[in-house]
């Protein structure tokens, strides 16, 4: 989904359909405008997900204020 038309407040909307994703191994989100509070979303709801190797959020504006979704 990268370079995706911004998808800002739909961070939820991904988020919560995450779960049907049981095998995602890379989400790419590089460039899509998403914020601190979508980035908290979109953590919270890739930690279950085990297989994950890769996740590609560059281009966006994240701070480390967020990064406290991740552990």
């Amino acid at each position: 989904m990268s370079d995706s038309p911004p998808i800002g407040a739909g961070c939820s909307i991904v988020a919560n359909n995450l779960f049907m994703c049981s095998k995602l191994m890379e989400i790419h989100l590089a460039n899509c405008e998403i914020k601190d509070s979508g980035a908290k979303l979109l953590f919270k709801a890739l930690i279950p997900h085990q297989e994950l190797h890769i996740v590609n959020f560059d281009s966006n504006d994240i701070g480390d204020g967020c990064l406290d979704a991740v552990y």
